[in-house]
Parts: structure tokens; sequence; C-alpha cells
């Protein structure tokens, strides 16, 4: 069942109208109008899907907020494994912590986000147990 109704559009509208029209090889006015609704139609519908799959946009920003807050609570265990101190700077926060070798201990600093698990394996070289039995062997001890 179809119902006949009259719209009236503008000039403008009618060109853009009359220029698909040409461009899709319509025969009418009404068919062209009909493929407009159609279409706007179908991208609402996928637009709608998409956001349901992804769950909206302020659904995505919660996961990057959530995905961020767990990375810096990786990195604050890394940093607690080290022996790390955090410091508050303009750039972020930055962890002080010594890397321990035969001869000594140094100073190392490093954005809190930059810390990785394998300086934890790396923080005695050229492993904790032969740096222990060298500073053993000075009368030193670690920390």
């Amino acid at each position: 069942m179809s119902i006949k109704k009259t719209y009236s559009f503008s000039d403008e509208l009618v060109q853009k109208i009359e220029i698909l029209k040409e461009e899709k090889s319509f025969s009418t006015l009404s068919a062209t109008v009909q493929y407009c609704i159609a279409e706007t139609y179908e991208r609402q519908m996928r637009n709608e899907k998409r956001m349901k799959k992804t769950g909206g946009i302020e659904d995505k920003l919660d996961i990057d907020e959530r995905r961020a807050k767990r990375e810096e609570e990786v990195c604050r265990d890394i940093a607690s494994r080290l022996g790390g101190v955090i410091n508050s700077t303009q750039e972020g926060y930055q962890v002080e912590y010594y890397t321990y070798a035969k001869t000594g201990k140094y100073l190392q600093k490093q954005p809190l986000l930059a810390l990785k698990e394998s300086m934890v394996e790396k923080q005695y070289f050229p492993s904790k147990g032969i740096v222990e039995k060298a500073w053993a062997k000075q009368g030193k001890k670690l920390k």
C-alpha cells in the first residue's frame, strides 16, 4: 500500500536531487528521493550496529582509561620490585632506582611508564649472585 503525499523542496535541493537522478540513472525524481531515504536509513542502521558492537564512544573512552590505569599499575609494581622511588615532575612521574654491578651501584632515572619487566632482570649485572659475592669480598652489603 502506498500513500501519495506532496512535499515541497527548495530550488537548491531540487538541483541536488536532479544531479543525483542523472548520476544514478533514475527515471523519476520520486525514485531518486526514495533512494536517498533508503541510503540514509541503511547508513544509520550500520552506525547503530557498529556502536552496539564497540559499546559506543563512552565505553571506548572508558576502556582506554582502564588500559592506561592498568599500565600505570604494572609500572608502579615494577618500580616497587626495583626498590625505586617515584617522584612527581612537570613531565609526569619519574622513578629513581639503582642498578648493581661488581664495581658499584649506579643511580638510574626513568619515566614511570618507560619501565619494563626486563629492567628487573637486568638490575644486577652480570647476575645477583655474582654481584653479591663480589661485594661480600669487598666488605660491602647490597642496598
